[in-house]
């Protein structure tokens, strides 16, 4: 079984209240594992970060996701788009 994490994220509290909804995100990428995986190939884990800014890695779920890449404990992450993950 495929072991998959989603990564949604709002950077501000204005956002987190009257933004971009990170239910938006989570439903896209819950569709996308849908469409690309059968539903009883794969575990999906969604971690949610709050009001945090993607210009620094200090950011709680970031490090959790960092660790767990470090340990190789997941096969896939999926963001609904890199800008949720970090500024390049």
């Amino acid at each position: 079984m495929k072991k998959l994490v989603g990564y949604v994220r709002e950077s501000t509290m204005a956002q987190v209240k009257d933004g971009f909804n990170m239910e938006d995100m989570e439903r896209s990428i819950r569709m996308y594992c849908d469409l690309y995986y059968q539903p009883d190939e794969y575990e999906l884990v969604i971690m949610h970060e709050k009001g945090r800014s993607a210009k620094s890695l200090n950011r709680p779920e970031i490090k959790k996701l960092v660790a767990m890449t470090a340990h190789r404990e997941y096969d896939a992450l999926i963001v609904y788009s890199l800008d949720r993950l970090t500024r390049m």
